[in-house]
This record gives structure tokens, C-alpha cells and sequence, in this order.
């Protein structure tokens, strides 16, 4: 992933948990950000797809490195065990993530966030 896609995905997620989805703005963003209003165009058409993108990077990077004990020489128990402290751990180094989350439950109105 391109480092500002990943800054302005990071820097919105944080504002979205700290101010709410509805209440942060694209420039808001921009500054936190540091690119300019503009830029966070080149990469995401509206705010809705900014809240899409996060959830597919949140996703995409906890269900990564849960699968990767899967290669791990390790009983099921051991792996089942594994699995949750990635997932505990993930929770915890992520935090904004899921205080967004729950800030912002109208979200599952939005069709393909309730399908993740």
C-alpha cells in the first residue's frame, strides 16, 4: 500500500473514532494527514469510500496475520491459542479501530461495511 493511502487511512480512522464519521470533514482529514484536500481525491473518491477502505485495511491486516499461524508447526489447540492472542493483541495496538466502530454503529446501514 501507497504511504500516503496508508497515512490518510490511518489519520481518518483516528479522527473518525475520536469525532465520529459525520462530524470529521475531508479537510480535517487533510491536515491530520498533512496532504492536501485535494490529494485524499487521488485516492478516495468520497469520505464513504475512505470508511470502506478502512475497514478493508483493519480486516485485511488482522485476518493476515491470524491465517499466518496457520503455518506454524503447532497442535490446533496451540494454534487455536495463537490465533486469539494475535487477535488480542491486534485489538489492542488498534484501539481507534474499534472505538470507531462502535462510535459509529449507522454505519452498517452502508451495505458493503455490514458485509465485511
Amino acid at each position: 500500500m501507497k504511504d500516503k493511502r496508508k497515512t490518510i487511512i490511518e489519520s481518518a480512522m483516528k479522527l473518525f473514532a475520536c469525532k465520529g464519521f459525520y462530524a470529521t470533514t475531508m479537510q480535517e482529514i487533510a491536515e491530520q494527514s498533512g496532504v492536501s484536500k485535494g490529494a485524499i481525491y487521488l485516492y478516495f473518491k468520497s469520505k464513504d469510500d475512505l470508511i470502506v477502505s478502512i475497514f478493508h485495511y483493519y480486516y485485511d491486516l488482522i485476518r493476515t496475520k491470524v491465517y499466518a499461524v496457520n503455518h506454524k508447526r503447532l497442535s490446533p489447540r496451540e494454534k487455536f491459542m495463537e490465533q486469539l492472542r494475535v487477535q488480542f493483541k491486534e485489538v489492542a495496538e488498534h484501539k481507534e479501530f474499534i472505538m470507531m466502530q462502535f462510535r459509529e454503529q449507522a454505519l452498517a446501514l452502508n451495505e458493503e461495511i455490514d458485509h465485511l
